[in-house]
């Protein structure tokens, strides 16, 4: 770590792509995760550190709270910033993001719901459909028109499988774990 503090203190805009791969080998870190740290594509990553993009706002304020919740961070380092009122205005991105993911959050929850619900009466409307084929009688009643619903129950109970829901599922964890660090990041930045 205290390999770090003079390669922080050079930090200025334009931020330089060695400085970044300092810092990333400095915390020991690969480029993944790093990339993963700052919630971006680890190609989008390794162009930033290679000087082949430059490094976005939203990216910089992201390596500017990496930055301020360094352990043992002297006061004399400055985080990096394009403006001095970059916590303010690192706040408010937040506070959106944080809406952004409480909105994406519930939009998720709703569609697996939906997901369920719909696994789950298609479900029964298949095995309901499958007992009247096995009875005579309904059979007759019913003369072949039951084919055109068990069709139907049968590809949407492949469209809401328990893979999908699965994978609705991790995005939820996902999202709530997206939100726990935000909300972790603003009560960092209001310590400042």
């Amino acid at each position: 770590m205290k390999h770090l503090i003079p390669i922080l203190q050079q930090l200025t805009l334009p931020v330089k792509h060695a400085h970044m791969k300092q810092i990333r080998t400095t915390l020991g870190l690969s480029q993944s995760e790093m990339a993963m740290l700052l919630q971006i594509p680890r190609i989008t990553w390794a162009m930033y550190e290679t000087g082949r993009r430059s490094l976005p706002v939203a990216v910089m304020e992201k390596l500017n709270a990496i930055v301020l919740l360094l352990p043992q961070q002297p006061a004399n380092i400055a985080p990096v910033s394009r403006h001095r009122k970059a916590p303010a205005k690192m706040m408010e991105r937040l506070k959106s993001d944080r809406k952004e993911t409480g909105f994406t959050l519930l939009k998720t929850q709703h569609a697996l719901d939906k997901m369920q619900t719909t696994f789950t009466a298609r479900h029964t409307m298949l095995q309901l459909i499958t007992a009247m084929q096995t009875n005579t009688y309904s059979k007759k009643l019913m003369d072949g028109t039951l084919e055109l619903p068990k069709i139907i129950s049968l590809e949407k109970i492949a469209q809401n499988d328990e893979h999908q829901q699965l994978l609705l599922q991790y995005k939820i964890r996902s999202l709530q774990a997206q939100q726990r660090m935000i909300d972790e990041m603003m009560e960092e930045l209001e310590k400042i």
